[in-house]
């Protein structure tokens, strides 16, 4: 097992997800069959797969004092995340909110999000613990908060994971931070294309030219699966693990993220990461919750005990 001490930075949400029949068009109604209520947050969900996964990992983020945030600070815990420097703003007293609509036979969802008063402001502690780790893994939260926290990184002493949000590219100051200091870049297909067109570049093979210490790109293409490019020109594609029955994508690309973490900690090659990734994110997919069913990763941990994924 891995000793590399992962953070992550990223925000923690309230989500509730309602199953219904179709995506409701203009002025009309969907009925809604099942409603879940969970922890979500980009930050939280690849926390929480990752200590479950048994990786030693520390959440980044800011909360509000409440009942939900101590609960969802339990479950972290259960599952060997450390909360600790968490920042609680006892003047904020609610989560972000995320409410997520998800038809089954339209294979789609539409998500609102709702803000909170929650203060970031990275503190000292918070800084140390970035400064010491072996791997940041960094995901959306608010930018300037991500790009304190970046600048406190010496990407010669930790290896920086960054999973591109859309969010990100709107700021090209942003955005020069991020290739300048990352070694791993995680988006979809979309992702993609906005960042090329931020940057003024063609294709994700050239993306190494505008970023010294970036070593391999992650794009996840849907139901094709992923495609890998390296620093050295090598390009791989990974077939998509295909989930028994879909119940909710939400979650499932910050899952998929959670599995390239942990096969690079584990010191494994990309494409085996890869698959592992897919493999968790089916995972996901097959999950009530936002976060992969935390039982059956443990069943897919003993899995990997022979590398067989």
């Amino acid at each position: 097992m891995s000793d590399k001490r992962v953070v992550c930075i990223g925000n923690m949400t309230h989500d509730t997800l309602l199953r219904v029949n179709d995506i409701p068009e203009l002025d009309d109604v969907a009925y809604v069959n099942e409603n879940v209520e969970c922890m979500g947050g980009r930050g939280a969900i690849v926390a929480i797969a990752l200590g479950r996964l048994g990786i030693s990992t520390d959440l980044i983020t800011s909360l509000p004092s409440n009942e939900l945030t101590d609960k969802y600070i339990e479950l972290l815990n259960e599952n060997n995340v450390e909360t600790k420097n968490i920042f609680i703003d006892d003047k904020a007293n609610k989560l972000f909110e995320v409410v997520v609509a998800i038809s089954k036979e339209q294979s789609n969802c539409i998500s609102f999000f709702k803000p909170s008063d929650i203060k970031f402001e990275a503190n000292q502690k918070q800084k140390e613990k970035v400064r010491a780790a072996d791997m940041a893994y960094f995901s959306t939260h608010k930018r300037s908060f991500n790009q304190e926290l970046l600048n406190e990184i010496d990407p010669q002493k930790t290896q920086i994971i960054h999973n591109v949000s859309s969010y990100f590219l709107q700021s090209e100051e942003y955005v020069k931070l991020m290739l300048e200091k990352s070694s791993v870049l995680v988006f979809n297909e979309l992702e993609a294309k906005k960042l090329l067109e931020n940057i003024r570049e063609l294709s994700a093979e050239t993306i190494f030219k505008s970023a010294p210490n970036l070593d391999t790109i992650f794009m996840t293409c849907g139901e094709s699966g992923s495609m890998i490019y390296e620093k050295t020109g090598k390009v791989t594609h990974v077939e998509a693990k295909m989930a028994t029955e879909v119940i909710s994508p939400v979650g499932a690309g910050d899952t998929y993220a959670a599995g390239i973490v942990y096969g690079i900690a584990n010191g494994w090659d990309n494409e085996l990461s890869a698959r592992f990734a897919s493999e968790i994110a089916c995972l996901s997919v097959e999950s009530e919750t936002s976060y992969p069913n935390l039982e059956k990763l443990d069943d897919l941990t003993l899995e990997c005990g022979e590398m067989d994924i």
